[in-house]
Parts: C-alpha cells; structure tokens; sequence
C-alpha cells in the first residue's frame, strides 16, 4: 500500500546489447566506485542499468540539499548539470514578472528558498544559498551547503559522455531534468511537488 507506481522490465523488451560505459573521464575513477566495481560488490551497478534505462527527460528530480553549482565554471560539475537543468514552461526569464502565477517571481529553474535579508521568501538563484554567518577567508567554496547540492544534481542526473566539467559526474539518470529547490523545507517540498517533480534529493 506504500508503493504509488512500479515499472518492471516488459517481459518481451528485447534483450540488452551489453553494458553501457559513459567515456566521461572520471567513470573509472576511485570516486566513482560507488557506479561501478570490478568485485562487483558494493555498487549500484550502473552500467548494467544502463543497458535497459538512461533516464526519462519528463522526470524531474528536485535537488533540496543546497545549491547548484551551473554557472560558475571552473570548480565543480557546472556544465554537466546545466545541460539538464529543468526550466519552467510557465515563466519568461528576465522579465521581474510571475508568468505562472505560482507566488515566485522568475523562477526559472526552481527557487532558493533560503530566505534572507531583503528575500524573505528567497530568490530565483539556485546556485548560491545565503546564510547568516562568515566563512573563513580561505574558503574554496561561495558557501557551505553549495557543494551539497551540486554533486547530488550531478550524481542524478547530469550529462554523460564527453564530459566538459573540471570534476565530472556521472549521473545515473542521465536523460532526467535536475530542479534546484535549496533547502530541506516544508515549502521546497510542496514547489517541487506543485511543478511537476517525481523525486526529491
């Protein structure tokens, strides 16, 4: 009864062709162990899913856990996640104006509902959170939940194959669309809900 929807494997699809091997640069990483092993024994054998699935583009996962690194080149998985950033149907970018009349004014690929001094509700940047306290002069990152929430968007759902990030991800859903909701709130869960998420991360 806990189960909403199950989708097995069609007992007349064809049989695969073999398993599918991204040739992004970090797939035989040690940091990608976790997709892949040659003991086979603690992962989540990716490339054998693959052969069956890559993802679907109408799903959309909803990143909560912080911000989503998808312009700033140079440090994280920036391109990757851009190339399937979920974008609002209902809105004009750019234009100050809540086209879909959802409460949240250009909100073109989610919300940062992380409020802050002049944005009680948030704003439409996805990629830095604003907290109240400093960081430390040295620190490599704009703040200390961004690095959270890109290697989720990557490990989900970025693309694959002839990777142009400076840390590649492999997403495990490569053909799913990321939206950027930061913050583990009652309201981040109901937006992505109401705008058409499947799963939450």
């Amino acid at each position: 009864p806990l189960v909403e929807w199950v989708s097995p494997i069609p007992a007349t699809l064809p049989e695969p062709l073999g398993p599918f091997i991204p040739d992004d640069l970090y797939m035989q990483s040690p940091n990608s162990r976790y997709l892949n092993q040659a003991s086979d024994v603690a992962d989540i054998n990716a490339p054998e899913a693959w052969e069956w699935a890559l993802g679907n583009p109408n799903v959309v996962i909803a990143i909560c856990g912080g911000g989503i690194n998808w312009i700033t080149p140079g440090y994280h998985q920036s391109a990757d996640v851009a190339a399937n950033l979920w974008t609002n149907p209902g809105e004009i970018a750019g234009n100050g104006i809540d086209d879909d009349g959802n409460g949240y004014v250009d909100d073109i690929h989610g919300w940062n509902f992380y409020a802050y001094t002049g944005h009680p509700i948030g704003d439409n940047d996805i990629e830095y959170t604003h907290t109240p306290y400093t960081l430390p002069p040295d620190y490599l990152l704009p703040d200390p939940l961004w690095w959270h929430g890109t290697p989720m968007a990557s490990h989900a759902a970025s693309a694959i194959d002839n990777c142009t990030a400076v840390h590649c991800g492999v997403g495990v859903a490569p053909q799913c669309k990321i939206m950027g909701v930061p913050h583990y709130s009652g309201e981040s869960i109901v937006y992505a809900a109401d705008n058409g998420a499947k799963v939450l991360a």
